[in-house]
């Protein structure tokens, strides 16, 4: 073989070689003093100097014997060296410096332990740079997502920082890229990256990015920058270090949120009313969340009712559209929310938060979505109570109030307690058995004017069953249903195309249903749920007793103010009469006439035939005055054997007659052969005045005067001087 060829052997061998040894120094850890050798060999060199040794070593063996025998001792030396470097380097290098790595892990294990120690996640990030330039690993910092969004703000250094609280680290920049990214960021070079961006006075040759994850979510950026390389080893180490805090963070975060729930839910419960809790929710997630604060907001008509809060952010009284809370909205730029709050199978509240813009991480936006509806079953007992409450100030004022105000307020309080209402009507049957209305919220009287509904209307308006309606069972009809069944007869009220959803109640008492209950929802078609019917079924209920109770009130009224043998009006009902009517007589200015008839023959039937026969000449009577009257006088038994008569819109002429009339049907009236007969007085207000008192006088007096002159009634040429003679 030519001697060239040799030589470039040798040459070939000596590289070999020297990139073998190399390797094994790297491996002893001497490679500080080798610093060529040391580059090569941690790109994965030793492995292809080995091959390339052993090819060296096998060409000059068959090219030429002799220099192959020269290379032998060589290239097998350097075989040998470069597979002990690629052994050691494999294994981690040398026992030194393996043991330097595990220290290292050690003290990483440590910081784990000792930020294990810690309460809270501000504290452990406060803490986590120094404990890792503990460990000589340059300088250390941590970085958050700053409130407006467009970068990253220095939270905590591992060394005191002349750099303003303010001041943003853009995305580009190598930790901005790291949270974006959600990955570790090795930069070997900084001076090669054009997004770094250093801090004055420090000199770095490597930057390292760690994103701490929290709960799934990048929460915050750890920084490493030294001014040696990070071995591959030791990216891995600290980016499992990072990973293993983050599960510390997510812990952490489980535990405060379990933490919050329950101390959320044992003040809410302890509280005695619906504001005074909401109060605590407000206190606690200010001071747990860093929120800047909270409102809540009942859903009732429709419409937001604030509970407690300020009164900022959504307007208390906006309507409200049907599906608007059925998920949480979150608005980052305005920096509010508002999380529906589950009462039953919908939403019934909405809890409102407010907080810095940018803020609230996407863990945090799950953890208050979950308070809130921790909230519901609690927010339920509070609107149970409430019900309850109004139901036994109903009870109550039964006794205090008339019934047409008390089925205003029964209706009234239906309408915004039983969940999904917004109007309402209440509907009674009159003595022609057709129900009209006689309460309602959302309408007009006009748009409920009318001739009323029959029983049939009724029935085919509720539409449930036969067995529905004698059992008082709520329905509901939906949408197109409510435009579908008010077609088959009269409407049950104004504006039924604009009813989403209605829910009906027949209300029975004393064998039949003498009322009907309707809540109608304007815009959501599901707001009716079983918790509205079992709420409307208290309210049902409630009515029942009203009815019940002012039917027993007026059967007593009535027999306070009737007379129990004939059945007419009483003096009691006598002097509430003529006051209304006297008043609206001078209102209206249309003439009132007043009598006051005196029977004749009575003393003589008690006197020969006894006090029974008296009472049933009484009896004939007053039928014989109720059948002559016409249907809007009023006939009352004066006392004794003495009437009195109220005639609306009845002049002295006219009454004139008509008291001739009732005395020629009183003469006509025998019993056992003894006639009867009348004196009448009669007063006007067209010719006597509105003065009842003087009414009342004058009557009397010239009853008295007919009766001297044996007359009927007094002709009105005689009635009508008299008043000088009474005064």
């Amino acid at each position: 073989m030519p001697l060239r060829a040799t030589a470039w052997l040798w040459s070939a061998g000596f590289c070999a070689a020297l990139v073998g040894v190399s390797g094994m120094l790297l491996g002893s850890g001497l490679s500080a003093f080798l610093p060529l050798a040391a580059s090569v060999a941690a790109t994965s060199s030793p492995l292809w100097a080995a091959a390339g040794s052993g090819l060296v070593l096998l060409a000059g063996w068959l090219l030429h014997p002799d220099a192959g025998a020269l290379l032998w001792p060589i290239s097998a030396a350097s075989v040998l060296a470069v597979l002990a470097g690629s052994a050691l380097h494999g294994l981690g290098g040398s026992p030194a410096l393996q043991e330097r790595e595990r220290g290292a892990d050690r003290l990483l294990a440590e910081a784990l332990g000792a930020l294990s120690q810690l309460p809270t996640r501000a504290e452990i990030l406060e803490r986590l740079p120094k404990l890792l330039a503990e460990l000589s690993l340059g300088h250390v910092t941590v970085l958050t997502r700053s409130p407006a969004g467009d970068g990253l703000l220095l939270l905590h250094s591992s060394f005191p920082m002349e750099w303003p609280a303010e001041r943003v680290l853009p995305w580009t920049s190598v930790c901005g890229r790291s949270w974006r990214s959600g990955q570790p960021i090795y930069v070997a070079d900084v001076r090669s990256d054009p997004g770094y961006l250093p801090y004055p006075g420090r000199p770095t040759r490597c930057d390292l990015a760690l994103p701490l994850r929290q709960q799934g979510e990048v929460t915050a950026v750890l920084n490493l920058e030294d001014t040696l390389p990070l071995s591959p080893w030791r990216q891995s180490n600290l980016t499992r270090f990072a990973t293993t805090v983050g599960h510390l963070l997510s812990t952490l975060a489980e535990r405060e949120e379990a933490r919050l729930s329950q101390e959320l839910a044992r003040s809410m419960a302890g509280q005695s009313s619906l504001e005074q809790a909401a109060e605590q929710v407000d206190r606690q997630l200010r001071e747990a969340l860093g929120l800047s604060g909270t409102r809540l907001l009942l859903i009732r008509r429709g419409r937001l009712q604030l509970v407690a809060g300020e009164n900022t952010g959504s307007e208390p009284g906006a309507e409200l559209p049907a599906g608007a809370v059925s998920e949480p909205r979150f608005d980052d730029r305005a920096g509010t929310a508002l999380l529906p709050i589950q009462v039953g199978p919908r939403p019934r509240a909405l809890l409102e938060i407010h907080y810095l813009p940018g803020s609230l991480s996407a863990a945090q936006r799950t953890q208050v979505s979950d308070l809130a509806s921790l909230m519901g079953p609690i927010l339920s007992r509070f609107l149970t109570e409430e019900r309850t409450a109004t139901l036994l100030r109903l009870e109550r004022e039964l006794f205090e109030l008339p019934e047409e105000q008390l089925l205003g307020q029964l209706l009234e309080s239906a309408v915004t307690l039983v969940p999904g209402a917004e109007a309402g009507s209440l509907t009674l049957r009159g003595a022609d058995d057709r129900f009209r209305h006689c309460a309602w919220v959302g309408y007009t009287l006009e748009g409920l004017a009318g001739p009323g509904m029959s029983e049939e209307d009724e029935r085919r308006w509720y539409h449930a069953g036969e067995a529905g309606w004698e059992a008082g069972e709520p329905r509901v009809l939906r949408g197109e249903q409510v435009r579908a069944i008010s077609r088959l007869g009269e409407n049950p009220g104004a504006g039924l195309s604009g009813i989403a959803a209605n829910l009906c109640i027949p209300v029975r008492y004393g064998g039949k249903v003498l009322a009907i209950l309707n809540l109608d929802a304007r815009q959501d078609p599901q707001a009716f749920q079983d918790d509205s019917c079992r709420a409307a079924r208290l309210f049902a209920t409630q009515l029942a007793a009203i009815l019940h109770e002012a039917d027993s009130r007026r059967r007593l009224a009535e027999a306070a103010r009737r007379d129990p043998l004939t059945n007419l009006a009483n003096r009691r009902d006598f002097d509430l009469h003529i006051r209304e009517w006297t008043a609206r007589s001078l209102r209206h200015r249309e003439p009132l006439a007043l009598m006051i008839l005196d029977l004749q023959g009575f003393k003589a039937i008690n006197d020969r035939l006894g006090h029974a026969r008296g009472d049933t000449a009484l009896l004939e009577v007053s039928q014989a005055l109720e059948q002559s009257c016409r249907a809007d006088d009023l006939v009352f038994r004066w006392g004794g054997d003495e009437f009195a008569l109220l005639l609306p819109k009845t002049g002295a002429e006219g009454a004139y007659r008509i008291a001739l009339r009732l005395a020629e049907r009183i003469g006509q009236l025998r019993v056992e052969g003894i006639p009867l007969g009348a004196n009448i007085g009669l007063a006007c207000t067209d010719q006597d005045g509105q003065d009842q008192d003087r009414l009342l006088a004058l009557a009397d007096q010239r009853m008295y005067w007919a009766k001297q002159q044996a007359l009927a009634c007094l002709p009105i040429s005689q009635a009508s001087g008299d008043g000088a003679a009474l005064d």
